[in-house]
């Protein structure tokens, strides 16, 4: 019987996988509000609140740092930080 659930469950997810796969490209758009068209400094700053991949992607850096622990704690998200303040001004 153990098998047979584990067999059900890997199923389960394969198909869950397969569909989230298909899926997430729709919710990842990155397009802004039309009366943010020609305001790329506002553009940059509401980028991290435009969707759910934005804030997965702060989240698992610090997590990242968190795990590696140490100096990395501190450094690992600033780099990101500088990093994206660098697209933000390569973008104006």
């Amino acid at each position: 019987m153990n098998r047979i659930f584990h067999t059900q469950l890997n199923r389960s997810l394969r198909l869950i996988s397969i569909l989230g796969g298909f899926l997430a490209p729709s919710a990842a758009f990155a397009h802004h509000a039309e009366w943010m068209k020609d305001k790329p400094f506002i553009q940059g700053l509401s980028m991290p609140v435009h969707g759910l991949d934005h804030m997965l992607v702060t989240f698992a850096v610090g997590l990242i740092a968190v795990q590696i622990g140490g100096y990395a704690l501190w450094a690992i998200p600033a780099a990101f930080s500088m990093l994206l303040l660098l697209g933000g001004v390569m973008n104006v």
